[in-house]
């Protein structure tokens, strides 16, 4: 399964998730970068590929983001990623929490698109 695949199987039925960027009016909402490390290499070529993965979760001051939280680390869980770190990088124009986390795959880099 890619990245990608796993990370909206995951967490697509959370909150809205988009991939690297939102720029609509939604005031509650998931975004979602990675990037990749190419592991286990043979014969010059990476036969498995580690995502490290960061998951932005927005909301308005005044919500109470527990419940959702709470979600988002039971999903990386229950979706084969690793135990995920968490920052408050909120700021005046609301909360916000990035969760890191890794997912392996098998494949190769270039095999997961």
């Amino acid at each position: 399964m890619s990245c990608d695949d796993a990370i909206n199987a995951a967490f697509g039925e959370i909150l809205p998730l988009y991939p690297n960027v939102y720029t609509g009016k939604a005031l509650t909402y998931l975004v979602y970068n990675y990037y990749v490390i190419p592991e286990v290499y043979a014969n010059s070529v990476s036969h498995a590929s580690r995502y490290s993965v960061q998951l932005h979760f927005y909301l308005p001051h005044k919500e109470n983001p527990n419940a959702i939280k709470l979600a988002i680390i039971n999903a990386c869980i229950s979706g084969g990623f690793t135990y995920p770190s968490m920052t408050n990088a909120s700021d005046k124009d609301g909360q916000h929490y990035v969760f890191e986390f890794e997912y392996c795959n098998g494949g190769g880099v270039y095999a997961q698109t």
